[in-house]
């Protein structure tokens, strides 16, 4: 992306002006699945993203530097915020190098689900495919909820890892009272519940329809049930927890 380009990216972001009809940070403990979201037309980064875009499919790498200067502006507001409450960032930094060197278990379980179902799939992918497209002969619908099952452990597989770290690490002050960081654990811990459950559903069906994969299966579902059960006891209010629409 050429320099011309990003700055019309920035111009963009600066000018944007959301929707009055939108729903208050609908974002922020969503999945990111823009393109199954019912909300997206009422959802402020939806817009923001679009508003970007000329037109036409986006590169990889025009989406990866969009996604650069995003991050950059927003850290950016956030120093500028810490200096005007008086925030000492070298010390923020410090407590996050402090905890970043500290992988809690919690993180390492969703860190080797992700590796060990992405190794799975590729080993899998010829079976799998085979099985789908044996299942179009019988049942277009059942090679299609077989397809969408297989959609669903990759698309969240990566995410419950890191939803993880960020509940756990989103207040690094332990003795802190902040109602915002509270809050957005609660929201955070919901989210990976709802991104395990669908995961344990979608394997559920691949191994009604995957006889081969049953074994490994298993030990996937074991797994994320674990996880579960552990965000369970980090963050106990996400159980019941309700995200303001994407819940309803």
């Amino acid at each position: 992306m050429d320099e011309a380009r990003k700055e019309i990216i920035r111009k963009s972001l600066k000018e944007f002006t959301p929707n009055p009809n939108n729903i208050d940070g609908i974002f922020n403990h969503c999945d990111r699945w823009c393109e199954r979201c019912k909300f997206k037309s009422r959802c402020t980064q939806w817009q923001m993203e679009n508003s970007t875009q000329q037109g036409g499919d986006q590169s990889m790498e025009d989406t990866l530097e969009y996604v650069s200067l995003v991050m950059q502006d927003t850290i950016k507001s956030i120093y500028d915020e810490l200096e005007e409450r008086g925030v000492d960032i070298s010390e923020v930094n410090n407590i996050k190098k402090e905890v970043k060197n500290r992988e809690l278990p919690l993180e390492k379980m969703g860190r080797d689900y992700f590796k060990d179902v992405m190794q799975w799939l590729e080993r899998n992918t010829e079976g799998l495919n085979a099985c789908t497209e044996k299942y179009a002969v019988i049942s277009i619908e059942r090679a299609e909820a077989l397809t969408d099952a297989l959609e669903i452990i990759n698309w969240y597989m990566s995410m419950i890892g890191v939803k993880i770290s960020r509940a756990l690490r989103s207040n690094p002050y332990e003795d802190a009272d902040d109602a915002f960081l509270l809050y957005d654990r609660i929201g955070i811990g919901r989210l990976i519940i709802v991104c395990i459950e669908k995961s344990i559903q979608a394997f559920m069906f691949l191994m009604g329809n995957y006889p081969a994969g049953e074994d490994d299966i298993l030990d996937f579902l074991s797994r994320l049930a674990k996880m579960r059960e552990g965000i369970y006891v980090e963050i106990p209010q996400a159980k019941d927890y309700r995200r303001p629409y994407l819940d309803d």
